[in-house]
This record gives structure tokens, sequence and C-alpha cells, in this order.
């Protein structure tokens, strides 16, 4: 399913719990017409640029923007054999993964920075952190007494 509506281009792979469900017209269900066509490659070809350009270029409205099946005929998608379908969405479920640790690792690093750039500050606010040049700078310029 793809949202062609306000939260336009957003993908969302359903299963049978959502059987019976009635979707507003804003939600566009793809589903393959033959063997030939893998379902995640067609995901991975809703989230990339080319189709987003196409949505860009075909999507109408102004206060919400939204575009529909008819706009979808007119849209250009690859057909490829099966065989290059599976080895790509294989590259790109690994390349996602990659992305998704790297992710990750980064949120976890800046968190980790932040916690320390508040220890930092609460250090150096509340005397407690001794910094050497600063203490001989201190006592070269400040007059005794």
């Amino acid at each position: 399913m793809i949202s062609a509506s306000a939260s336009m281009g957003t993908v969302s792979k359903v299963g049978p719990e959502v059987a019976g469900a009635i979707p507003y017209t804003g939600i566009i269900r793809f589903r393959p017409r033959t063997a030939r066509i893998v379902m995640e490659f067609v995901r991975y070809f809703l989230q990339s640029t080319d189709f987003l350009r196409q949505v860009d270029a075909a999507k109408t409205g102004t206060a919400i923007q939204h575009f529909g099946p008819t706009h979808l005929d007119a849209m250009f998608a690859p057909h490829q054999p099966v065989e290059y379908q599976v080895r790509a969405v294989a590259s790109m479920s690994r390349a996602s993964q990659h992305f998704a640790a790297s992710r990750d690792a980064l949120a976890s690093q800046i968190e980790l920075l932040q916690e320390h750039r508040q220890a930092l500050i609460t250090a150096a606010v509340t005397g407690e952190l001794d910094i050497p040049g600063v203490a001989a700078y201190r006592a070269n310029r400040l007059p005794s007494g």
C-alpha cells in the first residue's frame, strides 16, 4: 500500500491481519498481476527517487496534495526479469540493513556525546573541572590578596 495523500509516498507492506479493512481513498493497494512480479522490488521502486519524482510531477491539490490510480497509469515503472528483481531486492535489503545499523550506531553516539557535553558543562560550572592551562593563566593574571 502507498499513501497517495497527505503522508504522500509512505509505503507499507501489510499482511493478512488487515483482511477486510477498508482503507480510505488516499491509500492505493498494489498486488501482483502475475508471478513475474516480486512485490519487495515494487516496494523498493515505490520508495525510489525515480518514482517520487514522477509523483511530484503528477500530484495535484493545494491544501493537501494527492495523486491517484489514474496518475499511476501514466508513470514509468521498470519491467525486469524475476531473477534481476530477486537479486536487486537482496542487494537493497543488505544495504538497508547496513544503513539501519549505521543510523542506530550514530544515534547512540549522539546520545553519548550529548551526555558527555552535559557532564562537562556541569563540571565546569560547579568548579569540578580542573583545566591546568586555565588555572595557570588565572594565577598569573589575578591580583593576589
